[in-house]
C-alpha cells in the first residue's frame, strides 16, 4: 500500500513540477515588447505591401523571412510571444494600440520626406 501511495505521490508531483519547468522556458522565450511592437508594425506593413501589390506566395515568403532575419526571430518564436500576449487580452490590446502607433508614425515619417523632396 505504501509503495502504491508513494507512485501516486511522485506522479502528482511531476504534474505540478513538468508544465511550471516548461513555462519559464515560454516565458523566456517572449520577445521584449518594444521589440516585438517594432517587429509587428514592419510585419503588418509587409503583409499590406503584399496583398496590394499582388505579389505571389514566393515573394511574399521571402519579404517574411528578410523580417524574421532582420529581427533574428523565427515564426515559432513570434507565435509563442502572440499566444503569450493573448492569454491576457488587456495586455494584448495595450501592445496592439502601440503598434498600431508605430504604424502611424512611421506613415506621418513617410508622408514628411515625400514633402520635403524637391
Amino acid at each position: 500500500m505504501n509503495k502504491n501511495y508513494l507512485q501516486l505521490l511522485i506522479i502528482l508531483l511531476s504534474f505540478f513540477l513538468f508544465p511550471s519547468c516548461s513555462e519559464k522556458d515560454v516565458s523566456q522565450n517572449v520577445i521584449p515588447e518594444d521589440m516585438f511592437i517594432q517587429f509587428y508594425a514592419d510585419y503588418m506593413i509587409v503583409q499590406e505591401e503584399i496583398s496590394l501589390n499582388s505579389l505571389d506566395s514566393l515573394q511574399g515568403k521571402h519579404r517574411y523571412d528578410s523580417l524574421y532575419k532582420q529581427y533574428d526571430l523565427t515564426p515559432e518564436r513570434v507565435l509563442q510571444t502572440r499566444e503569450e500576449y493573448n492569454k491576457d487580452l488587456m495586455k494584448w490590446q495595450a501592445v496592439y494600440e502601440k503598434v498600431i502607433l508605430r504604424i502611424d508614425s512611421l506613415q506621418q515619417d513617410e508622408t514628411n520626406k515625400n514633402k520635403n523632396k524637391p
